[in-house]
């Protein structure tokens, strides 16, 4: 959950852009000291490349398993997987890279530079019945995008380039390549798991009783602002108030898929 997210304030009742990790609003951004630069044109393009060589790549029944095999077992909601580090992993160090370089065609060494310098990239199928639906077979698209609500571009398993609806997915199961909006570097808790995909009550785990406090028990949003490729629309809710005796908002509160108990809460419809 990170920048193509919708969320909502519960003091302002408009849908926010900050996630529970983003600085106070009305407090400026400041840049620490050896920060990365903004991305360049070229690291904005990189994605375009990457994804034509997975979509080559996937031409290779035994790499088409591979990663159908990685995402099946992915802990992470929606079965995502880090793109970069996907590449570089395997007993030998880089054994998707290997096979993408070589089924499009370009030295190891020169997809591994493009892969590095693009910004940090996920990929997983963000449609649930494509998930549900792909076997792991040739029919697949690898499909990628920056903005939200871009065009995504899309690549099949010949490397032929197509263009996508940004509102309504195709019925071919794609793959997207998109900017990373997961937290990778801890692994979801078993318990958060199966409260979601388990469900409580009898045979199931239940959650906690609830500490005396004031409750939301209903929410609906008329829309989530976020296209299909970019997945469940991860909504979270914050309580903002007045900074001290200043003019400015300050989040005293944010409950979301990455707060602990009792601020857990997610949302991923519009119900």
């Amino acid at each position: 959950m990170w920048s193509y997210t919708s969320r909502v304030s519960a003091l302002a009742l408009v849908v926010a852009a900050l996630a529970c990790s983003d600085r106070p609003p009305g407090t400026a951004p400041e840049a620490p000291p050896g920060a990365p630069a903004a991305p360049t044109a070229s690291a904005t393009t990189s994605p375009e490349l990457l994804a034509r060589s997975l979509a080559l790549a996937l031409g290779d029944p035994a790499f088409r398993a591979h990663v159908k095999a990685e995402l099946d077992r992915s802990p992470f909601r929606e079965h995502k997987l880090p793109f970069q580090r996907f590449l570089a992993a395997g007993p030998g160090g880089g054994e998707a890279l290997a096979t993408m370089a070589r089924r499009t065609g370009v030295a190891t060494a020169d997809l591994a530079r493009e892969a590095d310098r693009a910004i940090p990239l996920e990929m997983y199928l963000p449609v649930p019945e494509h998930r549900r639906r792909w076997t792991g077979d040739a029919n697949v698209l690898v499909a990628t995008a920056i903005a939200d609500h871009d065009v995504p571009v899309a690549f099949d398993v010949q490397g032929n380039r197509h263009l996508l609806d940004p509102e309504r997915p195709p019925t071919t199961p794609v793959i997207a390549v998109v900017p990373v909006e997961t937290d990778f570097s801890t692994k979801p808790s078993p318990l958060i798991a199966c409260l979601e995909y388990c469900g409580g009550g009898e045979g199931g785990v239940s959650p906690p009783p609830p500490s005396p406090g004031l409750y939301m028990t209903k929410a609906h949003f008329v829309d989530d602002f976020e296209g299909w490729l970019k997945g469940s629309p991860e909504f979270e809710v914050h309580i903002l108030g007045q900074k001290e005796q200043t003019d400015s908002l300050t989040d005293y509160q944010c409950a979301g898929e990455k707060q602990p108990a009792p601020y857990y809460f997610d949302q991923n419809d519009l119900d």
